[in-house]
Formats: C-alpha cells, structure tokens, sequence
C-alpha cells in the first residue's frame, strides 16, 4: 500500500483560444479530465521520484504544453502533462540532491496528499483557472516559499521541528502539516525532545521571550512534556521541579490569596516562573531555594498579592499540613524555611529586579521619570542588570531610542562610559575595547584643540557618544571598521558644532602628531587611522555632511521644529530628502508616520517639500499605487478648481488636504496594495469634513461635473469617472451609519468595562463621562436636522475614538494578566494570507450563538463577560462541531473569529464541560435541523458529519474576514436554508465575516 503523501499548493491551467465559442465547455471539460484522470497520474509520478524518508520542495515547476488538437483533447492533454512534468522532475530533484552535500540544511515544508479545494476560475475563452488550491502563512512570519529555491530536499525530523516552531509562534499549523490531535501534537513534541533535543531548545528559549508564545506552550502541552523541556535547560533538577509542582498545587488552591485564582491561569503562573528561572540560568545544576523564591515571588507579582504576607500565608499553611502529616515529595517545607520573608521596603525592590524590569527601563528612557525609590546609582546597577540578563531587549529599546533625539540624549547624560561601552557591546562583539580606548585618547585631544575646547564637557560626550551609537547600530554586521567609525565620529562632532571639517581634521593630525613627538602614547592606534583618513575639500564638506553625519536626525527635527541649518536651502532640503527615501527608507517611513499624529508636522511635511518628493513618500507605504495617486492628483486638481463649493478654498489649502487624506489613507492600510475606489472615498471625505461641506450633495456635484467635463472630451488619467461612478452616494439619513455604528460599539464596550471590579476609581469616572458624550452624540446623529454640521460631529466622533483607544489601553496596563481583551484588528494578517480549515460549517449556527451563549452564562449585554469567557465559548464551539473535549489550539482560528479573540492569542484547550452545556449544545444542533426543515429526520450526528465537519479556507478581503467553504453535492440543500450564511457579524465582533459556500 503507498504510504507517500503529496500535496500541491496551487494549481493553474490557462487555456488560450482562438475564439469564445465553446470555451465553457471545454473548461469544464480540462476541469473533469484534470481531476479524475491526471491527478492520479501525477500522484504515481511523484511516488517513483520520492521515498518515505525524503522531503522534496519544489517551490515553482511551469509547464507549457503547446498547441493541442481539441478533436484529440484528452489524450493529448495527459501525455503532454505527465511528459513535461516527469522531464521537469528529473532536472529540479537530480540538482537538488547533487547540491544538497555542499548546502547548509534548508528550511522545510511538508505537503498533503489530495488538494483542499477544487475550483475553475476565469472568463470564458481565456485564462481559465483549474483547481486553484491555496493556503495559510501568517504575515508575522517570513513566508516559507520566500526562503526556499527552485527546489529543496529535506529531511523528516526538520519538518517536524520546522511545524513545531510555527505552531509555538502562531497556534496553528503550516498549510503543508497533516491535521493532528492534540494527543498527537503532543507525541509529535516528546519525539522531537528525544530526538534532537539542541533544536527544540532554541525553539523553546526563543518562545520565553515572547509572553504568548510561552502561554500557547504551556497551555498545549502537558506536565509531563513540560518537564522534559525543562530538562533541556537542568540535568539533575527535573524530579525535584516535578515534585515542587506537585507538591505547590494543593497548598495554592487552599490558600486564601490564590484559592479563587482559576487551576488554569495558576499553572500558567507557575510553570513561566519555572522556564524563566531555568532558562536564565546559566548553569544546568539549578539553585533549588532560589527557584522556589523566584516561582512564588513570580506568583505573587502576577496576581498583585503582596509578597511577604502570601510568604507567611504559605509558610503557615504548609506547618500545619506537616502537623497533619501531610507529606512533601520536594523538600517544601525545609526550603520555605530558609526564605527569608522580606519587609515592605525590601519588597518593591525585590519586585523591581524580577518583574517589569525592562518596562522600568523602557519607561525612564522615554519620559526620564524613575520610581521614587530608585537612585541614579541604582539606576546605574540595574542598568548593568539588565543588560547581563536581558540583552536582546535591552538592544531593542536602544534602537528605539536612536530614533528620537531626546530619548537619546537621555540615554547618554544618564548613564556612564561603562554602561555605554557594555551598550555597545550589543551592537559589536570585539570592538568595545577599542571604543574605550579611543573614547580615552580623543577626549583629552579635544579639550586642547582650538576649536573644541570652548565646547562644554558634557556637550562633546553626548556628540562623541551620540556619533559612537548611531555609527554602531546602522552597521548591519557586528565587526565594524575602526576607520570608518572614527570618521563618522569626527564628522558628527564638527557637524553639531558648525565647525569646518577639513580645517578640524588639518588642526587634529597636527595636533596628535605634536603629542607623539613629546611621548604621548596612544591606546587606540589613533594617529595611525588618521593618517588614513582622507582630508576632504570645502566642496564635498557639506555632501559628505550631510550623507555621513546626522541626515536623518536634521530630517527630524525640520518636520517637528520648521528649523534648517543655516547652509541649506528648500531645494537643498528637497534633494536632500530625496537622498533619504532612497537610502533610509524605513527610517523616514518612521519619521512620517510619527508625523501624521501630529497636525502641524504633517502640514509642514506637505508645505515643504514637492509633489514629486510626497510621492515618493507614498510609495513607502504603497508598492504599484504611487502612479495612480499621481494621475488621481493631476485629475481631481482641476475638478475642485471649477466645483461650486470648493473653487473659492486657496490652492495651497485644497493641496493640503488632498495630500492629507491620501497619506491618512495609505498609512493606515496594513496591505501594501490600496484599494483605489476606498482611496478615492476616503479623500473627498476628508475635503468635505475639512471644509464644512454637505458631502452628499458634493458628491452629487463632483459626479454631475466629471460626467460634463468627459462629453467635452477631457480625459482623465485615474479613471477617476469609472471609480466615482462606483462611489454610493449617501443619503442624509444614511451618511452617518459607519459613525453610529462605531459608536454603538464603542458604547458596548464601555459597558462592558464597567462591569470589572478591578478597575480604579479615577477610570470607572472616565467610563461613565465618555458614556454620557457618546450618548449625546448618537442623538444628534440621530437627529436631521444635526446632519448639516457633518463636520464638527466628525471630528467629535473621532476625539471620542481617540480618548476610548487611551482609556482602554490605560485601562489594561493597569488590569495585566486580568484585563478584558480587545480585541486586534483584522490587520495581523494580509490579503495574501490564508489560512486552511476543517470546521468551516460552524457558520452554519451564527444566528444561534448569541442567544447560545447568554444561556450558558458566557455573554451579557452582548459582549462575553470576561476573556475567560470567550475563550470557552471558542472551545464549545468546537464541541459543537465535532463532540470533542481534547481540542489542539491550530484548529480554532473560525472559533477565535466568532468570538472575537485575536488570531495569534494563545488560549487553554482544556474543555470540562458542565451538563448544562452538553444540554444546551443539543438544544441548539436540534433547534437547527428543525428549522431547516428540509434535512427533515438527519440526526445530530449525522448533521455534524455532513455540514459543520467541511474544509474551507479563511482569508482578509477589502479589510473584512472571507470563508471559503468546500462545497459537495449536496449542499442543494443550502439553497432551502431559512437564514442568510453570506455576511456574518456578532455583537462582539470587530470585523465582518463574509462567506462564499
């Protein structure tokens, strides 16, 4: 029997013909002949090229067949085919495999045996589409496709790693991975444990450093797979780690403070405490009294408990269990014994090191405000701390820093050349102690230099170091050259002071050379690298200046402060510019961004610099629109110019807010291909909003105008009468729906955070004044004769969006582990995206939910009560589907959509479920078939098999979820179902849910 599995991603035929007569036909026809006749021909062409233990990836094979007699069409079709294919084959694998020895083992990717969906696609007579077959990847991971050649071997064991990873990062499994349980997903993590524990470790390390992926792992696996991991970080500490969770779990749930935390969230606490603390260790032999410490201080601090009274709540509890004979497998009790518990004082210092150490860190570069506990010396240590413990973080928020001028400064003033030099140390490995030593020698050089030693101390550090930094981390490879970076140093010092380079470079060779002659010695080999440096001439200064030194930073500044340097002009700064998109791109992709929350900064953005340069600004964030953005401008221009109510606005302003609007629309699109009619839309929106004007009736206008000036024969660039045409003009009644809508939704929500407890005072006010303001809102919307002042509710509609978004973010700083989620937007993922699924009938029920879930106690006021809930209901939709309890997390991502929880959220799997709920879902699974009266006598079961057990495809379209559904035979049936299934939007959903079954 074949054992070999293949699959195939997608598959494309295009038919050209001569004429249209006949081509529907013969497309189903090439359909019919493909699917039942040389699919399995190719399944047995894969076969004789593959062996069980072999992995070949092929990322593209592109066959032509050349003209094919259509009276001899099938015999024709499928020798060609299996020709062209098997000669393919024979070149991709045979260079494959000579290749392999020489090549570094590649990434991999496993396949299926039989295509998901099949379907033809196309206008008839021209590239026809047959079984087009597509899959998942999600946008926060490099495509596997992008990081494979023509074609690959690899073998099974990096397969498995490969789908464990991407399971870890995403909860769900690469399109090319079988469907497995969770049973079998965990079998699947023991055996690569044991089998190539060093890969599984940096998987597993890497995780620790993301708290969702962290959760997802230890939510997906059990205790037993749990400690074998953290084997591979501690040798002989597995049994006692073993016992300590044994042993902790039934003090824990006997103890006030934490007997009403759910089972759930509790192991959750404890196992991270228990990764974090092995994992930072660098020793295998861990400290079993400091585990313990660090477990119950990592507890403690996830629940706000206060530490030293938990301590003696547990050191109580556990005495009087060994009165009682209790046993203890881990030596718990000696160990707590030796604890000491820490006074008040003691504790927030203790909770400082171990808990949100880097958010410290983090916050005091941002806004220089510190704990009022912490000194600068203490600053200085724990600086020092972090950088030890946490390095890649650490560099992270350094990068961030660079990026704004006063977070860098801070940076610098505050922390020593010792924290400095370590600092750099994570941007290059073996320069750090040549930076000190250059540090030293030019320090003393500078203070006798004519025209640096006026300059104050403090001043030329921060410059020395700010040049040091900025050179360091543009540098893409940790071994930088001495020579260029004391070149850029030098040039950021003369730039930031106005001093002529090639005169200070002249006066810093002459001087060094005077010290050498009186036996000053040098630590960095200083003289012998300026020697090398080439002077400039007064003519390339500035252009060396201006590339070199701090480009990016004078950018900054001009778009925040309107100041320039005095030696450049409007053109210099238009080329300079220029020069910047071209070399920095995601840097001024930053800069701009930053600027569009900041009125003035963007208007400077568009007053300064051309159209031309604007445009290329765009195509920063849009790849192939940036020519139709600029026909769109040469269009609309002169429309507006003659348009009754926009002829009088000056030239300069209408330009501002076009210009506004495109970079409004265009930054905020998570997708790099914009659509135009949305583009368009939103632009004249934003000219009506910004001016006053009625936009239904200048939508009425613009549309009369351009219908006018087209029978006059002007043309029009942009297409921009088609794309109008397409634009619905709204009534008076209709304009504001969007508006009432978020509305209604942000009011939910509101109410919905009203109902935590946890919440403090100050915000529980701030809820209730946005109530009232969204309410009194709503009801001039409401009302008619309100709508004229479209813009002033506009802008009140987006401030109160603005001050909810803050409230809400403030509201879950504060709640941690205990917030109400909101959820993410649909933009984690791309229009490309898609991701495979095997529950794609559960839509079938959406009319039932609601009222589904209120019975069971998971909604109230349409909204889920708490995260906990969601996540529930997540699960029993599952059940519904398929009767199941032991649910693997990857086949969730319709469950999570449904119930609004972010695609890449970790959740627990474990389902017990109540009676109450087994009751229920049969409630609802017969309330279906009973009102879809034609399935008649179909039991539960047999419903579930049919309809709700169906694969399909989930994928982002215009912004909204789409679910393609696999159809067969006979979903006639559907055509009789009393309740729409092609739009599907709950009351807690954020986004639409669009279907095609």
């Amino acid at each position: 029997m074949n054992q070999q599995r293949h699959i195939i991603k997608k598959q494309i035929i295009e038919l050209n013909l001569s004429s249209q007569q006949g081509a529907f036909e013969l497309q189903n026809e090439v359909n019919r002949l493909y699917r039942y006749k040389v699919l399995p021909l190719i399944d047995n062409l894969f076969n004789q090229f593959s062996d069980l233990d072999t992995i070949h990836r092929i990322n593209t094979l592109e066959i032509d067949l050349g003209n094919i007699d259509i009276n001899n069409l099938e015999q024709e079709l499928i020798d060609k085919i299996i020709a062209q294919i098997q000669q393919q084959l024979e070149e991709q694998i045979s260079h494959s495999s000579s290749s392999l020895s020489t090549q570094p083992q590649p990434k991999t990717e496993l396949g299926e045996s039989s295509p998901l969906l099949a379907r033809t696609e196309g206008e008839t007579g021209e590239n026809i589409e047959v079984n087009k077959i597509t899959s998942v990847s999600s946008t926060s991971y490099q495509r596997l496709s992008d990081q494979i050649g023509k074609s690959e071997i690899a073998s099974k064991r990096a397969l498995q790693l490969e789908i464990f990873s991407y399971f870890i990062q995403t909860g769900m499994l690469p399109w090319w991975a079988e469907n497995l349980s969770k049973q079998e997903l965990e079998d699947y993590c023991d055996r690569l444990i044991t089998n190539s524990p060093n890969q599984v470790k940096p998987i597993v390390q890497q995780s620790l450093k993301n708290p969702k992926h962290l959760q997802r792992l230890i939510y997906q696996f059990s205790d037993s797979i749990l400690l074998k991991i953290a084997g591979l970080f501690t040798g002989d500490s597995v049994p006692f780690i073993a016992d300590y969770n044994t042993d902790i779990k039934p003090v824990l749930a006997q103890l006030e403070q934490t007997r009403n935390i759910p089972e759930a969230k509790l192991r959750l606490e404890i196992w991270q405490g228990l990764f974090l603390s092995i994992s930072s260790d660098s020793k295998t032999q861990v400290d079993k009294f400091k585990l313990i410490q660090d477990n119950l201080l990592h507890i403690a601090t996830s629940n706000r408990i206060n530490y030293p009274e938990f301590l003696k709540n547990i050191v109580t509890k556990i005495e009087h269990l060994v009165r009682e004979e209790k046993g203890f497998k881990s030596t718990l009790p000696e160990i707590l014994d030796k604890i000491q518990i820490p006074g008040q004082d003691a504790q927030l210092i203790r909770a400082e090191k171990r808990a949100s150490q880097l958010e410290i860190f983090s916050n005091f570069i941002q806004t220089g405000i510190l704990s009022e506990n912490l000194s600068k010396q203490q600053l200085e240590q724990y600086c020092d701390r972090l950088i030890t413990n946490s390095p890649n973080q650490v560099k992270s928020i350094v990068e961030q820093s660079l990026k704004n001028p006063k977070q860098f400064q801070r940076l610098i003033y505050q922390f020593s050349d010792s924290i400095l030099l370590k600092i750099a140390g994570l941007f290059t490995g073996d320069l750090v102690p040549f930076i000190a030593d250059y540090n030293t020698d030019i320090k003393s050089v500078l203070e006798q230099l004519e025209q640096t030693r006026n300059i104050p101390k403090a001043k030329l550090r921060l410059e020395r170091w700010q040049g040091l930094l900025l050179s360091l981390s543009s540098d893409s490879n940790t071994q930088v050259d001495k020579l260029r970076l004391i070149e850029a140093n030098l040039l950021h010092i003369t730039s930031s002071n106005n001093i002529n380079y090639p005169e200070f470079l002249t006066s810093l060779v002459t001087k060094i050379e005077h010290l050498v002659r009186e036996g000053k010695g040098f630590k960095s080999q200083l003289t012998e690298i300026l020697d090398r440096i080439q002077i400039p001439s007064q003519e390339t200064q500035l252009i060396r200046a201006e590339e070199k030194a701090s480009q990016l930073q004078i950018f900054s500044d001009f778009i925040q402060t309107g100041i320039l340097p005095e030696n450049l002009s409007k053109q210099e700064l238009e080329q300079y510019c220029d020069r910047l998109i071209s070399n920095s791109p995601n840097q001024i992709k930053s800069l701009v961004q930053q600027s569009l929350k900041n009125p003035k900064h963007l208007q400077r953005l568009i007053y300064q610099f051309s159209d031309s340069t604007l445009l290329k600004i765009a195509g920063l964030f849009t790849g192939d629109l940036v020519p139709f953005i600029a026909d769109y401008n040469t269009d609309i221009k002169p429309v507006l110019e003659q348009l009754e109510q926009t002829r009088n606005i000056p030239a300069a302003k209408l330009r501002l807010e076009i210009w506004q609007g495109i970079l409004f629309s265009i930054s905020s699109e998570s997708k790099t291909q914009v659509d135009k009619l949305r583009l368009i839309e939103a632009n004249l929106l934003h000219i009506t909003s910004s001016n006053n004007i009625n936009y239904p009736e200048f939508l009425t206008n613009l549309v009369a105008k351009i219908k006018h000036l087209v029978r006059q024969g002007k043309g029009f660039k942009s297409r921009l009468p088609e794309i109008l045409y397409r634009i619905e003009i709204p009534s008076q009644e209709t304009q504001f729906i969007k508006e009432r809508e978020q509305l209604e939704h942000l009011l939910r929500e509101l109410q919905h955070l009203d109902l935590n407890s946890q919440i403090l005072p100050q915000h529980k006010q701030q809820i209730n004044q946005l109530k009232t303001e969204i309410e009194i809102l709503l009801n001039e919307i409401n009302n008619s004769a309100q709508v004229q002042r479209s813009s002033d509710l506009i802008t009140r509609f987006k401030q109160l969006q603005k001050t909810c978004q803050t409230l809400k973010l403030n509201i879950q700083q504060e709640l941690k582990s205990n917030q109400t989620r909101i959820p993410d937007v649909v933009n984690t993922f791309s229009d490309s995206d898609e991701i495979y699924i095997y529950n794609a009938g559960l839509i079938l029920l959406w009319p039932f939910l609601t009222r589904f879930f209120v019975k069971i106690g998971l909604v109230q006021d349409k909204i889920f009560i708490n995260t906990t809930s969601a996540e529930r209901a997540a699960l029993l939709l599952q059940y519904l589907v398929d009767n199941s309890t032991e649910i693997p997390e990857h086949i969730l991502p319709l469950n999570k959509i449904l119930c609004g929880i972010e695609l890449l959220e970790p959740i627990d799997t474990n389902l017990e479920i109540t009676e109450q709920e087994r009751a229920e879902s049969e409630n609802l699974l017969s309330a279906v078939i009973q009102n879809w009266s034609i399935l008649k006598n179909t039991s539960i079961e047999g419903f579930r098999t049919a309809f709700l057990q169906r694969n399909g495809i989930v994928r982002i379209r215009d912004g909204s979820w789409l679910l393609q559904v696999e159809r067969e035979t006979y979903d006639i049936l559907l055509d009789r179902i009393p309740w729409s299934i092609r739009v599907v939007k709950l009351p807690w959903m954020d986004n639409i849910l669009y279907v095609e079954w």
